[in-house]
C-alpha cells in the first residue's frame, strides 16, 4: 500500500520562505534578486510572479529543478521537494524526504502517464522521482497533494539524477551501471543494464527505449525491460550531458563542439555540425530549432530537423524560452537578450542584474528563473496572459484587460502584473554568418542614454 508522506508543518512552510524571501531581496548585487517591473518591461516582458523556496539560503540551496505541464517541481539540498503553480507561483504541495543531514541530493525527475481511472477514462498519472544519499523515492501526486509510491534502497551509489518511464525507474550507478526498478511493485528488485564504460549523466527514456552516455563517447539504448544494448553510436569524444530526445530523433553533443543528431530508433546518424567552442550543456529543441549553449558563451541555432545552421549570436549563456517568433536568452552577469528565433537578430533587452539561472522551458513561452538561494522568478511576454505552447494547445491572447493600479498581494501568495501588448520584431532575412555579441555592454531596448537604469533598492517596485 502507498505510504502518505509527512508534510512540511505549517509553520515551517510559512516561516522558512518568509525568512529566505527577505534574505534574497536584500542580497548583494552579486546574488540572485527580485528583477523590478520595469528593469521586465525593457524587454517587452512582465513579470508574472515571484516566491521562495522553503530552504534556509545560510546553510541549504536548491539543487534541482524542472517544469512539467503546469506545474514547476522544486528540490532542496535539505530534501524538501515543492510544487509550484507553474501560472501562480501558487504552492500546490511541500515534503520533506530524508533525514535532511549532508546525504547528496539528486532530481527531482518528473512524468507524466496517461491510464485508466477506476471508470475507464483516461488520467494523467504524475510521478516525480528523486534519490536522497543511496535511498530511491518515488511520488505519486494525488488529490490532496503526494504520497509515497516507492523508497527504496538503490543497489549503488547513484551517480546522477534518476530518470522516470512508464513502467520503470532508471537510476545510474557510480559502478557504471543502470538499475532499473520496476514500478507499480511493493517491492521492486531492479534488472541491470552494464556497458562498457562509465555512465555520463542521467539516461532519457522514450518511444519504448532506454538510452544513456558513456564516459567513453558512446550512446547505447536499450528496449525497455530488457538488459541488452540495440544498437551503439561512438561520438568519437567524450559527450557534454544527457541526450535530448524529440519526435524520434536524439541529440548529442560532444564536449569538443561535435553535435550529432540520430534516428533514435537505430541509432543511424541524421546530420552533424561543429560549433566554435566547447559544449557542457545538454542540447535544447523548442519549436523545431536546436540550441547549442558553447562556453564561449555563444548560443547557436540549427534547424532541428535538416541540421542548417540559421544563426550564432556571442556574448549569451543559456537558453530560456521561445516562442514561433522569438527566443528568449540570458548571459552570464544576468542581462536578458529577445531574439527574432529565424534571424537571431536582437529585439529587446534588459540590463545585467545579477546572477540568473534559467530553467529550459521547451514547453511554452514562459521565463522560469530560480536562485541557489531559491528564488523563483517567472516573467512572460507582455500580452501573453495565457501561456503560449509549442505543441498548439493554445494561442497567444492578444486581448488582455487593463492592468490595476497596484498589483493584489497577500501574505502567501506572489505578485500578478499585467500589462499591455509587445511590439512584433521585423522580419529580416537569415545569417549564417556569427553575429557578434551585440549584448556587451547590453543596452535597453531601443538604445538611448536616457533609459531608465534599474533601481539599487530592491523594494522600491514594491511601493
Amino acid at each position: 500500500m502507498p505510504r502518505s508522506s509527512r508534510p512540511l508543518s505549517d509553520g515551517f512552510c510559512r516561516f522558512v520562505p518568509f525568512v529566505a524571501l527577505l534574505g534574497a531581496l536584500l542580497a548583494s548585487p552579486a546574488e540572485s534578486r527580485v528583477v523590478a517591473k520595469h528593469t521586465a518591461e525593457m524587454a517587452g516582458l512582465e513579470r508574472a510572479w515571484f516566491t521562495q523556496a522553503a530552504l534556509d539560503p545560510a546553510t541549504q540551496e536548491t539543487v534541482g529543478a524542472q517544469l512539467s505541464g503546469d506545474s514547476l517541481y522544486v528540490l532542496t539540498s535539505a530534501g524538501v521537494l515543492q510544487a509550484f503553480d507553474a501560472e501562480t507561483g501558487a504552492t500546490r504541495w511541500s515534503t520533506r524526504l530524508g533525514s535532511g543531514g549532508s546525504t547528496v541530493v539528486l532530481g527531482p525527475t518528473v512524468s507524466r502517464v496517461t491510464v485508466k481511472d477506476a471508470d475507464g477514462a483516461d488520467t494523467t498519472l504524475v510521478r516525480c522521482a528523486v534519490t536522497i544519499g543511496s535511498t530511491l523515492h518515488v511520488l505519486r501526486e494525488v488529490e490532496r497533494g503526494v504520497e509515497s509510491e516507492m523508497a527504496i534502497e538503490a543497489s549503488g551509489s547513484p551517480a546522477s539524477a534518476p530518470v522516470l518511464g512508464d513502467d520503470y525507474v532508471y537510476v545510474p550507478a557510480v559502478s557504471g551501471r543502470l538499475l532499473a526498478y520496476p514500478l507499480n511493485q511493493e517491492r521492486g528488485v531492479p534488472y541491470i543494464i552494464a556497458s562498457p564504460g562509465q555512465l555520463e549523466a542521467s539516461p532519457v527514456v522514450g518511444d519504448g527505449r532506454v538510452i544513456w552516455s558513456t564516459v567513453r563517447g558512446e550512446i547505447y539504448a536499450a528496449p525497455v525491460g530488457k538488459g541488452g544494448a540495440i544498437y551503439r553510436f561512438e561520438a568519437g569524444e567524450p559527450l557534454a550531458a544527457s541526450p535530448m530526445l524529440v519526435d524520434g530523433m536524439l541529440y548529442v553533443a560532444g564536449v569538443d563542439g561535435v553535435i550529432h543528431a540520430l534516428e533514435a530508433d537505430r541509432g543511424r546518424p541524421a546530420w552533424r555540425a561543429t560549433v566554435g567552442g566547447s559544449v557542457h550543456k545538454p542540447i535544447v529543441v523548442a519549436g523545431g530549432v536546436a540550441f547549442i549553449q558553447t562556453a564561449a558563451p555563444a548560443i547557436w541555432a540549427y534547424d532541428a530537423a535538416t541540421g542548417e545552421h540559421l544563426w550564432t549570436v556571442e556574448g549569451l549563456s543559456d537558453f530560456v524560452s521561445a516562442t514561433d517568433k522569438r527566443v528568449y536568452t540570458v548571459t552570464p552577469d544576468g542581462a536578458v537578450g529577445v531574439l527574432d528565433v529565424a534571424t537571431g537578430r536582437p529585439v529587446a533587452s534588459w540590463p545585467a542584474v545579477g546572477a540568473l539561472t534559467p530553467i529550459a522551458n521547451t514547453q511554452n513561452d514562459r521565463l522560469y528563473f530560480v536562485s541557489a538561494e531559491g528564488l523563483i522568478q517567472c516573467f512572460h511576454e507582455a500580452g501573453l496572459a495565457s501561456p503560449w505552447r509549442h505543441d498548439g494547445a493554445a494561442e497567444p491572447n492578444d486581448e488582455v484587460p487593463p492592468a490595476a493600479d497596484e498589483p493584489v498581494t497577500t501574505t502567501d501568495e506572489p505578485a500578478d502584473f499585467v500589462e499591455g501588448p509587445a511590439d512584433e520584431p521585423a522580419e529580416e532575412p537569415a545569417d549564417a554568418e556569427p553575429a557578434g555579441n551585440p549584448f556587451d555592454p547590453f543596452a535597453p531596448a531601443g538604445g538611448g542614454d536616457d533609459a531608465p537604469a534599474d533601481t539599487d533598492d530592491p523594494f522600491a517596485d514594491f511601493e
